[in-house]
């Protein structure tokens, strides 16, 4: 076999395949977020060995991890093989956390206006701190409501920071799906093994494999 190379009919280097401010190319950014989600899935997981709590959301967090570190490995592999699908099950995985999340956010700002009912059902029993049962069963009826509007509150900003990072992991994966598709369609009719790898030069982006 000899290497040969094919001239691919798009710009690799267009500002459409770049992400994190136009500074990183999309590959490249799918594969760094790919590593973190792994290894913060893996210590998730590592966690809940150690530190085991509530049977239900232990049960979902271990689903969740599971889920993140199969997409994730897929992901990485896709941006080396070149293979859109294998980036579906990441964008599916980020999409459920993300309206999991959402949802979590709403029944929080829910509970804010209604501390008394909600807010104490959803501290004490969602977010698993019976503890807090008894110290707000002490107190009178306004401080127990601060508590609960204090707690809801705090936890209702740490969703809408989770929620916009899942925004941008599902914005930088969904960027190098359609980067993938389009190294795809331009390859369609050129070669039909899988590429190697690109390589870029002021002539234009070639795709290199190998001929038989």
């Amino acid at each position: 076999p000899r290497m040969v190379y094919f001239e691919l009919e798009f710009d690799e280097r267009d500002p459409l395949y770049k992400c994190c401010c136009g500074v990183v190319h999309v590959r490249t950014g799918a594969r760094v977020l790919s590593v973190l989600n792994v290894l913060m899935s893996a210590l998730m997981i590592i966690q809940l060995f150690f530190f085991p709590y509530n049977w239900l959301w232990s049960i979902m967090e271990f689903f969740y991890a599971t889920a993140s570190v199969t997409s994730s490995t897929l992901m990485f592999i896709a941006t080396f093989t070149f293979r859109p699908r294998l980036v579906i099950g990441y964008l599916v995985t980020q999409f459920t956390i993300m309206v999991f999340y959402v949802l979590l956010f709403a029944t929080c700002m829910v509970s804010i206006v209604f501390p008394d009912s909600v807010g104490k059902f959803i501290v004490v029993h969602m977010f698993q701190m019976t503890f807090l049962e008894d110290q707000l069963s002490g107190l009178n009826e306004q401080t127990a409501k601060s508590e609960v509007i204090l707690l809801c509150f705090s936890f209702s900003c740490f969703l809408f920071i989770t929620i916009m990072w899942v925004v941008f992991l599902l914005r930088v994966s969904f960027q190098c799906y359609n980067y993938l598709l389009d190294v795809r369609d331009a390859r369609q009719g050129v070669s039909r093994l899988p590429p190697l790898r690109l390589e870029a030069d002021t002539r234009g982006v070639f795709l290199v494999g190998l001929e038989h």
